[in-house]
């Protein structure tokens, strides 16, 4: 999959950025509505993001490509 870009799409709150591709992984970071993030990868229903600074994963289906 080549990096692609995607906006957080969340109707309340943040998107939480993970450590693990699991809803029990550590959050590392909060995305915001509307945010832009970089996809490297999808694995499971989750996409691998870099957004700022940090690298982790994210709920595909809160992500609009």
């Amino acid at each position: 999959m080549d990096p692609m870009q995607g906006t957080v799409s969340v109707s309340n709150g943040t998107l939480n950025l993970r450590d693990y591709p699991s809803s029990s992984g550590k959050v590392i970071a909060n995305l915001p509505n509307g945010a832009t993030v970089t996809i490297y990868g999808e694995w499971n229903g989750w996409y691998v993001v870099h957004y700022g600074d940090q690298v982790g994963y994210a709920a595909a289906a809160y992500i609009n490509t």
